[in-house]
């Protein structure tokens, strides 16, 4: 009966990895959703002729293998007895999901990955970590009055990443009944987890916050307030600044770097004395690396900096130019985010 079972869904999982795979070949939405439909007209004659299927077949390979494979797991296909049946779900969820900052989630997935989470969780932000989003499909999969109870970065309370997890679930039916705060993991590994247990439907408290019995628990793993992001202060605007974002080491004049993106001193001492007014344009550097090790915040470092200006107006420093244009632009180029590509002068962002 498992094996009459397994050549039926068979089928349906190749139709829903084709599905999948219209979203990873494409970076657009309308590309995604035309090619959404042109396999779903290709898997209907596949279906009713049996013509193609090599083809689709191979569609499904690529998208599963290669080092950044896509194992498709479609829940509802695997399970049909659960989530068919009336209040359709799981009972319970219990895991230690991966936690992976975003830089990560872009390095080790597919170029689309974020995207895909971002479509796949409504008001989920870019910057959250990958472990709100197991936090969102555990809550999508529970029955009502189903339970998880989830391992998360001690992170799970704060900024995006509670805006994305926890502050949505709650807005949505979910109850934190339980929650450890801060556990200092028993293992070997150095970090600090915190414990949190939803259940999909409203549940009278008193509620576990640590060890303490509460009236209730927010999706900031407090006893009192709400769900909601703080609001932003008008008072407070323009008073803070993130910094300049240099997106390329190729802007930059560092002796300490190994990985040849950036120019030497000796490079930028000649500029200077070659024409005095590009010293208008280089500027001291720190990161965080001078800020958390530095007393004094020394640099070690400068930075070419155009700031807001039109590329027509960076040129009129055409030493710098030609740096940037040999050493930032290829990458640049190479970027398929709009913000990321072509031109050379750096991005100032605003928070």
């Amino acid at each position: 009966m498992l094996r009459l079972a397994d050549v039926v869904q068979d089928v349906l999982r190749r139709v829903g990895d084709l599905v999948v795979a219209a979203f990873f070949e494409h970076d657009k939405p309308r590309a995604r959703n035309s090619r959404v439909e042109e396999l779903a007209d290709r898997a209907r004659q596949w279906l009713e002729c049996g013509d193609g299927e090599e083809a689709l077949g191979l569609i499904q390979a690529t998208l599963r293998t290669g080092e950044r494979g896509v194992p498709a797991f479609h829940w509802e296909i695997e399970f049909p007895e659960v989530f068919e049946r009336e209040n359709g779900g799981l009972d319970a969820i219990v895991g230690n999901p991966p936690f992976e900052g975003k830089n990560s989630i872009a390095e080790g997935h597919r170029e689309s990955h974020p995207d895909w989470l971002k479509q796949a969780h409504e008001e989920s932000h870019g910057n959250a970590d990958l472990v709100a989003h197991f936090f969102r499909r555990a809550f999508g999969l529970l029955r009502q009055e189903g339970a998880f109870g989830l391992i998360a970065t001690n992170t799970i309370a704060r900024g995006d990443t509670r805006s994305t997890g926890l502050r949505w679930v709650c807005k949505n039916g979910g109850t934190i009944y339980a929650a450890t705060r801060r556990l200092r993991w028993p293992g070997q590994a150095a970090v600090v987890v915190s414990l949190v247990h939803v259940a999909k439907g409203a549940r009278a408290g008193p509620f576990d916050l640590d060890g303490r019995e509460v009236p209730a628990i927010t999706a900031f793993l407090f006893h009192a307030g709400g769900h909601d992001d703080p609001a932003r202060l008008a008072a407070n605007a323009n008073r803070s600044f993130q910094g300049s974002i240099v997106l390329g080491m190729g802007f930059t004049f560092d002796d300490t770097d190994r990985t040849g993106a950036a120019s030497p001193l000796s490079e930028m001492r000649a500029l200077i004395a070659k024409d005095s007014r590009n010293a208008e344009r280089i500027f001291p550097y720190i990161g965080g690396e001078e800020v958390n090790d530095s007393p004094t915040h020394a640099h070690h470092r400068y930075v070419i900096n155009f700031g807001t200006m039109t590329e027509e107006e960076a040129r009129r420093w055409p030493c710098l130019m030609q740096i940037v244009e040999e050493r930032v632009k290829p990458q640049r180029l190479t970027d398929k985010r709009d913000d990321g590509r072509g031109g050379g002068k750096g991005k100032r962002r605003q928070r």
